[in-house]
This record gives structure tokens, sequence and C-alpha cells, in this order.
């Protein structure tokens, strides 16, 4: 007598089932193993950013280390003919030009400047003031120079106002400056004491403020 074949239950199915879900779980499992070592031997990359060192340009400089865009006078050691300080040039009328700069129309002197000794102070006149942007016996650069023609000054080293006193520095001609706008210059070597008029405002010296020996 020839026996039925068994069926196989439900369960046997979903047992077989589960075994062969099992089996492919783990030969994935195997597989990502067997790339691990491939992944940790990957290259590491090193970015090495270069550091940059900004070196801004100092605006202001004492006699002794006066740079060499300085507008500092052209016969110190260490300064370029177009240093705005001192020249020994006078080749004209006091008043070359008599124009206006700076904001809001305000008067800018500008040129070759300096304190020569035995000059004294002056005192402001009513209704006027002035900034200068260098400590006494100091230059300002030739672009720092043309930013107080323009209009748009540093913050100044000081500001002198009505009745008080200050060193009667002198203007001397521009010569071979890079002048911007349309600053008051002067043909010949002028001191402050001539230039400041009462109710002129307020005023900017755009030239240096070296000591000198007089004359």
């Amino acid at each position: 007598m020839i026996e039925p074949m068994a069926t196989p239950s439900r369960a046997d199915s979903a047992l077989r089932w589960v075994l062969a879900l099992l089996s492919i779980v783990l030969t994935g499992a195997g597989s990502l193993a067997g790339a691990a070592p491939a992944l940790a031997a990957t290259s590491t990359y090193a970015y090495d950013t270069a550091a940059y060192t900004y070196d801004a340009p100092a605006l202001l400089s004492s006699p002794d280390t006066a740079a060499t865009n300085a507008r500092g006078s052209p016969e110190r050691p260490g300064a370029i003919s177009w240093g705005r300080s001192a020249s020994v040039r006078d080749d004209g009328d006091a008043a070359e030009t008599a124009g206006e700069a700076g904001a809001a129309g305000e008067t800018v002197f500008s040129g070759h400047g300096a304190f020569v000794e035995g000059s004294g102070k002056v005192t402001l006149p009513e209704g006027t003031s002035i900034s200068t942007y260098a400590p006494h016996n100091s230059y300002i650069t030739d672009a720092v120079g043309n930013q107080i023609e323009l209009g748009n000054p540093p913050m100044p080293t000081r500001v002198f106002g009505p009745g008080e006193t200050m060193p009667n520095y002198t203007l001397y001609p521009p010569g071979d400056l890079n002048i911007a706008g349309n600053p008051v210059t002067v043909g010949r070597a002028t001191p402050l004491s001539e230039l400041l008029k009462p109710n002129i405002g307020m005023c900017h010296w755009a030239a240096c403020t070296e000591v000198i020996p007089g004359s």
C-alpha cells in the first residue's frame, strides 16, 4: 500500500522562509564586514590652509622711523621726495590756490608741512577750528593726505577750537605731491598764522608736523 505524501504545514513553510531571510541577512553582513578594512584604508586628506598676514601700513610715523611712503621731509634720511613735510622751495605768491575741500566745503590746507623752531604758537580766531592728523613732530602718508583732501579724513589726532593756541606750523608748496580735490595750497612758505582767518569754520591740516631747525 502506498502511503500518501505528507503535506507541509504552514508552520514548516514559515520556518523555511525565516531561515532563507536570515541567510540573506548574514550574507550581506559578511560582505559589509569584508569591505570595512578597505574603507578604513581610504587615504585621509589634510587640507593645509595658508595663513595670510595682513600688514596694514602705519598711517603715522615718528621722525626716526619715517615710512618710505610718508609725506615727510625730502631732506630726511628714509623719506622720499613726495613726503608732506618741510620743503625749502619758495617759488611764488603765498596763495597759489585757495580752494575748498573736505566735508561740506570745509577748508583743507595741503602741501609739505613742518614746525620751524622759534615759530611760536598761534591763537585760533573766532569761528575757526582746525584738525591735525599727526602728533607734533610726526608725519602723515600721502594716502592720508588724499583722504583729508577728499572729505573722508581719519580720526584727527587733535582738534583746536576758537581761542585755543597751537604750534604755528608752516605750510610749504606741494611740489610733486599727489594733491587731490581742491584744497588751499601755497607758493611760498606760509605760517599758519597767515592762513587762519575768523569765521571760516572747520579747517584741516593735510600736512606733516615735524620739527625742523629755524634759519
